[in-house]
């Protein structure tokens, strides 16, 4: 049989060796509560507990330095996002962040916090954003001033109303630790959120009467787009799960609308309509002054509303209201997502979708609209950010391209079949054949062509012909 040796050893919880029981390279164990002794011989003559000289906060540092971990302040962020949920609660206007089994991980400026009971904090009650936090010691704090790259492991954002006692906005923020925090900064500074696919538009009407609902309503397909690393994958369901970016967008889509209220953003609850309903019509958003308010579009008059897919973790997808309402079709879709006010906007991160141009009118359905033009701005790049992709028309690519029929081509063939109505002086040349019912001289160069005429109807004072030399 062989020889076991057992070294010198203790049942008793608390119990330690003394000195006088140790000889210098002999070992001693509590087995009650696992831990090794040994006697330094450093001259102090002491006994150390080995197991918890290495779990020591010197020792930490030490390897910290080692791994280089005390020059990056890295890693910041969740170990996994997925072994945590987060809420906040209204009534109260408290954050929680709990475990969804056993326990999550946060990593704080290289230091690992790793968490078994929810940890929870009440947001101040003025209005306006608040940004939550683990701070460098891992404890759960929030500023009203946006996240400290270096110095903080970004959680959440909150967007409170203390109007409506009601978080207009509430969203994630728990990126993962693979990111390093200036490499963070660099991308929401400079990219933001980025459109990865989907959000499809469908099931949508524009050129309906105004005698069904159906003729202000669209269905929107679910998609992803990144906030830096943390990826965002928004779901159609009609019965969606709070705090989970699903939604119902299909059958029609229920969007909430953001809108502006005095200075402060509010928000409403969704309908079968992405409109903020007012009393005849649906509502814009009205600047008077540096007081903003809804006021009903007036009859005959177009508007646009814009939708947005958000981190927002209750309806994700969002519509926020215009901010004008217009005489023509041709100056509602002149307007872009950039000339929207956006002041303390409640998202950081959110990738532009549609813009819905609608008309207004004594329609027969519910919301008194319909919608008249859809136009995709997927391609937009994100609001909230310090830098644009590209910033003048001239960098775009494919302007050569023949792609607006609806307009007159300079060079190819168009068959306009509206009646114009032409204004101050016109200049036709070569073969034509022209209708005026304006004021203002009509001047026709190089003929009007075999057989041609020029019909002007009217009384034109000082109306010049000229059919050029032969």
């Amino acid at each position: 049989m062989a020889n076991r040796i057992r070294i010198k050893r203790t049942g008793t919880l608390g119990q330690s060796p003394a000195v006088e029981n140790l000889l210098v390279g002999e070992l001693a164990i509590n087995y009650a509560e696992g831990k090794l002794f040994a006697l330094k011989d450093d001259g102090s003559q002491s006994v150390v507990t080995i197991g918890e000289d290495l779990a020591s906060e010197s020792f930490a540092d030490r390897i910290r330095e080692i791994v280089g971990i005390t020059d990056t302040f890295e890693p910041i962020g969740f170990s996994k996002r997925t072994d945590s949920v987060i809420s906040f609660n209204n009534s109260t206007r408290t954050f929680s962040i709990a475990p969804v089994t056993d326990s999550y991980t946060v990593w704080c400026k290289g230091k690992k916090y790793t968490y078994s009971t929810s940890q929870s904090i009440q947001v101040g009650t003025a209005t306006g954003l608040y940004y939550i936090y683990f701070d460098n010691l891992g404890v759960l704090s929030y500023r009203t001033s946006y996240f400290d790259w270096e110095n903080d492991a970004p959680v959440a954002y909150v967007y409170w109303n203390a109007e409506t006692s009601t978080a207009v906005y509430f969203a994630d923020e728990r990126h993962g630790v693979t990111l390093d925090w200036a490499t963070h900064e660099y991308l929401h500074r400079t990219r933001g959120a980025v459109l990865a696919s989907g959000f499809s538009i469908s099931n949508f009407v524009i050129d309906g009467n105004g005698t069904l609902d159906s003729h202000a309503q669209i269905d929107l397909g679910g998609g992803t787009f990144f906030d830096e690393d943390l990826q965002v994958d928004i779901v159609h369901s009609n019965t969606p799960v709070a705090n989970t970016w699903q939604q119902d967008l299909s059958g029609p889509a229920r969007i909430p609308v953001l809108y502006l209220e005095g200075t402060h953003w509010r928000i409403t609850a969704p309908t079968n309509f992405p409109l903020k309903q007012g009393t005849l019509r649906p509502q814009y958003n009205l600047l008077t002054g540096s007081t903003w308010s809804t006021v009903d579009v007036d009859s005959g008059k177009y508007f646009n509303y814009w939708i947005i897919a958000t981190n927002n973790l209750n309806y994700p997808v969002l519509s926020i209201a215009g901010q004008q309402q217009f005489n023509n079709i041709g100056q509602a879709q002149a307007v872009t997502f950039g000339d929207l006010a956006l002041t303390e906007f409640p998202s950081f991160e959110f990738r532009p979708l549609y813009k819905l141009t609608y008309y207004a009118d004594g329609f027969t359905n519910t919301p008194k609209a319909v919608l008249r033009y859809v136009t995709d701005i997927r391609g937009t790049q994100s609001a909230g950010v310090s830098a644009l992709i590209a910033t003048d028309h001239g960098l775009l690519s494919g302007l050569g391209d023949d792609d607006h029929p609806q307009y007159i081509h300079i060079s190819e063939a168009r068959s306009i079949t509206a009646t114009h109505t032409f204004s101050s002086r016109q200049n036709f040349s070569s073969s034509t054949q022209a209708t005026s019912t304006t004021t203002g001289a009509v001047v026709v160069t190089g003929g009007v062509g075999v057989g041609g005429n020029i019909v002007i109807g009217g009384a034109l004072d000082g109306a010049t012909i000229d059919c050029g030399t032969y």
